[in-house]
């Protein structure tokens, strides 16, 4: 998969909550003989239009793929990521929320979101 991977996106986390910037890779290598990799960019970071989160409930907590022109087309997040099934498991976990449910099972949802 690192041979894929041409460019880097910079998440800010709160004030801000957006992906700010972006970098081309020029190489990946691995990393003090761990199983890390150092990044090396082709320049510096580059200052994109911001993209910002629209659910506060589903945080960048990991790194992700998307691609690039995704991402300086969406208008959020959510939207350069486009996870089948977001808007129903979202909307699932807020009623779980409200309802005071015991476990996702009570809501009728799996881990993908899908409706059981």
């Amino acid at each position: 998969m690192k041979e894929r991977v041409k460019y880097i996106a910079a998440y800010r986390v709160a004030p801000i909550r957006a992906v700010t910037h972006l970098a081309a890779v020029k190489e990946i290598r691995p990393y003090n003989g761990t199983r890390k990799y150092q990044l090396i960019f082709d320049g510096p970071a580059q200052e994109i239009t911001h993209v910002p989160l629209q659910s506060e409930m589903f945080r960048p907590q990991a790194p992700f793929y998307v691609q690039k022109d995704k991402l300086l087309a969406a208008k959020t997040l959510d939207e350069a990521r486009q996870i089948p099934g977001r808007d129903f498991f979202e909307q699932g976990v807020l009623n779980h929320l409200r309802d005071g449910l015991k476990d996702d099972r009570d809501a009728g949802l799996t881990v993908d979101g899908a409706a059981r």
